[in-house]
Formats: C-alpha cells, structure tokens, sequence
C-alpha cells in the first residue's frame, strides 16, 4: 500500500516491463480519467522496439523509427524526450488514473512534451517572457500530467528529485498558477538579457541577409525538389515571397523523424525565417489512443498562449498539416549547458513557475489547487522515481 495523497490510502500494482529491446505482446486499459482507451499490440509474443512505437507513430516508416531510437540509445533523457507518447504507456502503467485520485479529474490545455529543454524567452505582445516553446504534443489532458512529465526529465537530466526539492517545485508551480509576480533566478535572468540584445529577428550566422540566402543549415538538410518549391511558393504567398529554402529531417527529439520545411520568406522588404513542421497526433491522444483536439482548436490554444511578432499558422500540404512558426534571433532557449549544480536547481524551480503561468492561461481552477494542496510530496518524488526507472528499463 502506498500513501498517495495526504488522508487517502490507495493501492497501485507496477508491470514489469523490459527492456527496449522487446517487449511482450499486452492490452493495457485506463479507465479511471474517462478516457476509456485501450492500447493493443501485435498479438506476436515479442515485439521490436522500434515496432511498438510505431503504434504510437503511423505515418513514420521503420528505417526512420530506428534511426530515432539509435540517436537516443545511450541517453535516457534524450530518449524520454523524443518518443513522448511511451510516457503516458508508463503513466497507464503504474496505474497514474488511480495513484493521484481527484488530481486526474482536473483537465486543461496541457503542453504534452514538457522537459527541460522546452522552455525558452520569447516575445509575448512585445514584452520578453518565460514560455514553453514547443507545441508539438500541445493538446487537452490532466494538467498534472505535465507537472509529472517536467519533474521526470528534471530526475532523467541528474537532479535529485526528493520530498524537499518536489516540496519548492509545487510552491513555485502554484506560484504560477496564482498569476503571482514572476521572480526569477539570476541564472534565468542571464537567459532574459541575451535575448533582450538580440537586435534583429534573423540570425546573420546562418542567413546571408544580402543574398538572401541560408548559409548554415540545420543537419541532416536535404534540397526540396522543384516540385516541392513551387508548391510552397504558392502555400506561403500570403504571408511573402519565398526566397531560399530546404528541407530538414531532425533525427532525435519529440519531433524527430518528421518532415520540416525551412522556409526564408521576404514581406515588405524584411526577411523572415519561418520553419514548416508536420504536426502529427499529440503524444498523450497517440499514448493512449484517445481522440485529440482538432488541428483548430490546436492552434487556437498555442496563439492564446504564444503571440510573437509573427503570428503562428498552419497550411496543409500532401494531406499533412504543418504548423508554421517564426525562427526568430530573439527567441532564446533555456539550456543547462556550462551550469552549476545550484544554477540548475533555481532554473528548474523557474520552469516550474513558468509551467503554471501556462496552465493558468487556459483556466485552472480554485479547486485544482486546493487538490495540489492535498497532494503527498514524498509521493510525488516517489512516482517520478518510478518513472525515472521504467524510461531507463526501455533504454536498455
């Protein structure tokens, strides 16, 4: 028996589940969050790898997955940050609908690829704020979801992730749900004043602005075919004139194996880089089989949440939508890259703060954080460490 939330005893089994080299053939059912999804296998006693996330992602061919899986191999992080949908076959697993009880219950725009690296200073309506700065996996599900997510791929990067640490993460989290005054570490503040230097919206170490041409691509990179040019030219008439261009299939990473378009438009006599991603199913409807939100709705939710200069959009091209966002100079990520260990806890705590201004942009409740209230911290640092365990099983 495992105390999960402060009064309320609850029972949970854990699968085994081996290693990423095969897996045995289940049928795996959440029932408790109304999501009444069934995830089905192969009925094969064993299975790749690389053929059960597959089932997570159709449209990708088996060449592309295991590329995907050898860029992460020796990397947990990594490989919990590329294939966001196996997350929430461990959540089903480990039973997560019952574990936080009422928590579950509270649903919202959830950003579905939450990790330490998804957080960057953007522009909001022409001020500079702490966002998260991917919505591929952008969709609707328990916002405590993210909060698990964020905290496993705090444990994944090195950081100890006990009752003391989850304890200062939920205070700055509901900091952030309550919309109180941001006050950021020094070391996030060294983020905030890089991007506030930035004087233009184009990079001019990877763009020739006189030729108008991209110098320094974006590896692996492709050339379209004419076919290709054309049909984006057409696409992106509205938004400029298409003026240099390739193509780019990122190897590891939530969006990993997908096709992306770099696209260098010109408008009114300004040069604009924008990127072209195919936007695929969300990782937690892909997960757990469940139906996502609509391609509109999607993009209503991220134009809420993100107005930069240039506003985001989708077209709709070879029967795939692309989400299409500004690469602007400006935009700086977070990264623990030359960090010391106390720069990195105060980054995270931020994160965590800027994870609740999110959840609050679409209308969390008094409830929901009367609930957090109620929620064990020793068991929250627990779960994650169980998490932590079951991506590193996979790994293997």
């Amino acid at each position: 028996m495992k105390k999960i939330l402060k009064n309320t005893v609850v029972i949970f089994l854990i699968s085994q589940v081996s290693g990423c080299a095969y897996f045995s053939s289940s049928q795996i059912s959440l029932k408790d969050t109304n999501y009444e999804s069934t995830l089905r296998f192969p009925a094969s006693d064993k299975q790749s790898c690389s053929q059960l996330l597959l089932t997570f992602y159709e449209k990708q061919d088996e060449d592309r997955m295991i590329s995907r899986i050898k860029a992460t191999k020796e990397d947990p992080h990594k490989f919990f940050r590329s294939f966001p949908p196996l997350y929430y076959k461990i959540l089903e697993d480990l039973s997560l609908g019952n574990v936080f009880g009422d928590l579950v219950k509270h649903k919202g725009v959830i950003g579905g690829d939450v990790h330490i690296e998804n957080f960057s200073v953007r522009t909001f309506k022409g001020e500079h704020r702490l966002l998260i700065n991917d919505f591929d996996d952008l969709s609707e599900g328990p916002m405590i979801f993210d909060v698990i997510r964020l905290l496993t791929s705090i444990r994944l990067s090195g950081q100890k992730v006990d009752e003391s640490f989850v304890a200062k993460f939920m205070t700055r989290y509901k900091e952030g749900l309550k919309g109180k005054k941001e006050n950021y570490s020094d070391v996030t503040m060294r983020f905030f004043k890089e991007s506030k230097k930035s004087d233009s919206r184009i990079s001019t170490s990877k763009i020739n602005v006189k030729k108008k041409k991209f110098v320094k691509k974006r590896e692996p990179s492709f050339d379209m075919t004419s076919e290709e040019i054309e049909s984006w030219k057409e696409l992106i008439v509205p938004n400029g004139k298409l003026v240099d261009q390739y193509k780019y299939v990122k190897e590891s990473g939530g969006s990993g194996g997908l096709d992306r378009f770099e696209l260098l438009i010109e408008n009114n006599g300004q040069l604009i880089w924008v990127e072209a991603k195919e936007w695929e199913v969300p990782g937690i409807n892909a997960g757990l089989k469940t139906k996502p939100p609509t391609y509109v709705k999607r993009l209503e939710h991220v134009l809420k949440y993100d107005q930069p200069d240039l506003p985001s959009f989708t077209i709709k091209y070879n029967d795939k939508i692309f989400f299409i966002r500004e690469i602007n100079e400006s935009h700086v990520g977070l990264t623990i890259d030359g960090l010391s260990k106390k720069e990195k806890k105060e980054m995270f705590l931020d994160e965590a703060y800027a994870l609740g201004f999110f959840h609050r942009q679409f209308g969390s409740t008094d409830s929901y954080i009367d609930e957090l209230k109620k929620a064990s911290d020793e068991a929250i640092s627990e779960h994650v460490e169980k998490i932590k365990d079951e991506v590193k099983d996979y790994v293997k």
